[in-house]
């Protein structure tokens, strides 16, 4: 009996120390040797920056789906088939289809000519007058989808800007329809701190808001859009001065722009509504001279329209651009589940910016550090082996620098897409946000609506004793900056931790010696405490 019972407790010790080893195995298996070594060979200098669309953006989709393949991941990728020769034949080959890791796409690059025209045409009862300005003196267009040439008259939309809770709106009772709008950039309020505008409009910023304001402009029928540029926007319009790019660059000729050509998805881009930016002197031309600039601001911050229509002058445009299309490709795995329809996400981009006035901008922190943890990640679920309950899908998105391209096109092309229960996104885990700052801030952002994420990361810091000092930030929608944006829009719940801004931040200075390796391991080591829980365990979503 005695015996009988010493076996009984040996087999219960072993089932216990079983369960909790499958987990644990794969935590041991993410080592400080394999969160590097991605780190280093992506951005190293042979890999050129690795920028979508060019060879060694290639390069390094190859090298992520080797790893794949290494792991021991299945393909989720596009099917290739094999159809050997008269040679091939002879020796035994045979037809075949596989499935690759690799989902292909392409995309177009718009690049503006170096000719562009604008002119401002004024009738009277006797004459015509036409005034034509000079490309980037007078005017700069924005990058478009393509060439166009647009004759219209021309209206004055104040901000251009409609605004639901404020009651604040530019449009009200003035038509726009295949005219040509003009407006001034920001917000109404904006130089008028305490103005009931400046009070009630808490509007997004930078690109957001001029995304916003052109949707605007054309769901109101709008042909294009002319925008007054501030007087730091114009000074970088002249090529003849001189430039500083921080320590590292310095010169008589402007640095090339990571932002001077557009890529769109051949399925998204139609019907953008091209933007112009215009001096004031331009300006003045359009409105005249009795028309009182400050004031109408002044009258706006005010909650007032200022919106007009400008009689007898018409706007010419001659919007000229170069296309070329791009070949890219996301690279695609995953870890099958009992419930194989149904699907976690776990992504990173893995391209960068390239080579520009001769440095190579390696993208170590952006986002080779991301790359690595979803290698990682992928890594320990395979060590730990054990069979998920709902299927891992481990993808790395091509194009994200050019315009967060893979992501999607996966969104709008991925069958199972309403059957995906959540999304992890890396974007740049390796650093610290400066040199005086803690070795072990990071910030968790998370869809509001996903509290299990908080409440499984908190349990694994303090189980696991991850030196992690982690800022939680949840929203409704956690929709800025990187690929979780399309899966926002799909309503899809999610996480991703990010360790924030630095100064190397899209700067040939992101090189894998600045990484805190350290940190980024224990974020990925977290980050796989957390998938195991929600991919094996289906009371840990409660």
């Amino acid at each position: 009996m005695r015996l009988l019972t010493l076996l009984l407790l040996l087999l219960l010790l072993n089932l216990t120390t079983f369960g909790q080893t499958q987990k644990d195995k794969g935590l041991q298996a993410i080592t400080m040797n394999s969160v590097k070594s991605p780190v280093q060979f992506l951005a190293n200098d042979l890999l050129e920056g690795r920028m979508a669309g060019t060879k060694r953006g290639q390069t390094a989709g190859e090298y992520v789906a080797s790893l794949f393949s290494f792991i021991g991941l299945e393909p989720v990728g596009d099917s290739v088939s094999f159809k050997p020769d008269r040679y091939q034949k002879l020796l035994g080959a045979e037809k075949r289809k596989t499935t690759s890791f690799f989902q292909p796409f392409q995309a177009i690059e718009v690049t503006p000519d170096t000719i562009q025209k604008l002119a401002l045409v004024t009738t009277s009862d006797k004459s015509t007058l036409k005034k034509e300005y000079a490309y980037k003196a007078d005017f700069r267009v924005t990058i478009p989808n393509g060439s166009s040439q647009i004759s219209a008259p021309v209206v004055f939309v104040g901000y251009g800007l409609t605004d639901e809770k404020s009651g604040y709106d530019d449009f009200n009772k003035i038509d726009v329809k295949n005219k040509i709008v003009v407006r001034w950039a920001g917000l109404p309020g904006q130089d008028f701190k305490d103005s009931p505008a400046a009070k009630a409009i808490n509007g997004p910023e930078g690109r957001a808001l001029e995304r916003l304001k052109n949707k605007q402009a054309k769901e109101h029928g709008a042909l294009a859009v002319l925008e007054v540029a501030s007087d730091t926007q114009i000074s970088h319009w002249n090529a003849n001065q001189y430039y500083f790019h921080n320590a590292m660059y310095e010169g008589l000729k402007k640095r090339k722009s990571f932002y001077d050509k557009r890529v769109y998805l051949p399925d998204t881009g139609k019907g953008n509504i091209p933007v112009i930016y215009i001096s004031p002197s331009v300006f003045s031309d359009i409105m005249g001279p009795d028309f009182r600039n400050v004031q109408a601001r002044k009258k706006a911050s005010e909650l007032k329209n200022v919106s007009q229509t400008i009689s007898r002058k018409t706007i010419e445009l001659a919007i000229n651009t170069r296309n070329r299309r791009l070949q890219l490709r996301n690279v695609m795995s995953k870890v099958e589940g009992k419930e194989k329809d149904k699907f976690i996400v776990i992504g990173a981009h893995y391209d960068h910016l390239g080579i520009h006035d001769g440095y190579i901008w390696n993208g170590a922190d952006d986002n080779a550090s991301g790359v690595s943890a979803v290698l990682n990640i992928a890594k320990a679920m395979i060590a730990s082996g054990v069979q998920p309950e709902y299927t891992i899908l481990f993808a790395c998105w091509d194009g994200e620098e050019r315009g967060l391209l893979g992501s999607h096109y996966f969104i709008n092309h991925w069958a199972n897409k309403g059957k995906i229960m959540a999304y992890l996104n890396f974007d740049m885990i390796g650093r610290n946000a400066g040199p005086d700052a803690p070795n072990n801030q990071v910030t968790m952002i998370y869809s509001k609506a996903f509290q299990p994420a908080v409440t499984l990361s908190k349990q694994h810091i303090s189980d696991y004793n991850l030196n992690l000092d982690v800022s939680y930030n949840g929203s409704e929608k956690p929709d800025s900056g990187s690929d979780n944006v399309w899966f926002v829009k799909d309503d899809v719940p999610l996480f991703w931790f990010h360790t924030g801004g630095q100064p190397d931040y899209h700067q040939p200075t992101d090189v894998p010696e600045m990484i805190n390796y350290t940190k980024m391991a224990n974020i990925i080591r977290l980050s796989y405490l957390d998938i195991f829980e929600l991919s094996t365990n289906p009371e840990s979503w409660k």
